[in-house]
């Protein structure tokens, strides 16, 4: 059982990883691709609007794929295709809202919700910790053991107009 555990080992371990024939990427390859990932993860696919162009495979979305890889090819920045496209489709093809007018609460608001929040959490943490806000004045006839005469006495003249 050992000698077959060892051979399947020996065997696993001599086979390559890459494929047959595969070459690591030229530097240039590497920054192309970066760039083709970069426009593609910035811009929706306009044809459902719910997932990026990197995360979509429709028929628009790969011509769309196409098209940016031709225009990085062709030496634009990604902030020129990225122009290009919002021209194209609105401001609805970006993945995130820019930082500019309105928009600029999408970006706030969540920050100001979990400062709210914390602050809020620490308010209760501290009053939780601090005890009661109202205190009732202790009897001196309660005791720690049980309940107090007036509340025995109480409870036994219930018990008798039950009856």
């Amino acid at each position: 059982m050992r000698a077959l555990l060892v051979g399947l080992l020996v065997v696993v371990a001599g086979v390559p990883f890459a494929a047959p024939g595969a070459e690591p990427a030229s530097v240039a390859e590497k920054e192309r691709a970066a760039k083709v990932r970069a426009v593609e993860d910035a811009l929706m696919a306009p044809c459902c609007w719910v997932n990026t162009l990197s995360n979509h495979s429709s028929a628009q979305s790969e011509q769309l794929k196409g098209e940016i890889r031709a225009r990085v090819d062709q030496g634009q920045s990604v902030d020129e295709i990225i122009d290009f496209y919002v021209t194209k489709y609105g401001e609805r093809i970006l993945a995130a809202p820019q930082a500019s007018g309105f928009n600029i609460l999408a970006w706030v608001m969540p920050f100001v919700f979990v400062s709210i929040g914390a602050v809020v959490c620490l308010v209760w943490m501290w009053r939780r910790r601090a005890g009661p806000l109202v205190t009732e004045p202790e009897s001196s006839a309660a005791t720690a053991n049980g309940p107090s005469r007036a509340l025995i006495e109480k409870m036994e003249a219930e018990l008798a107009r039950m009856d």
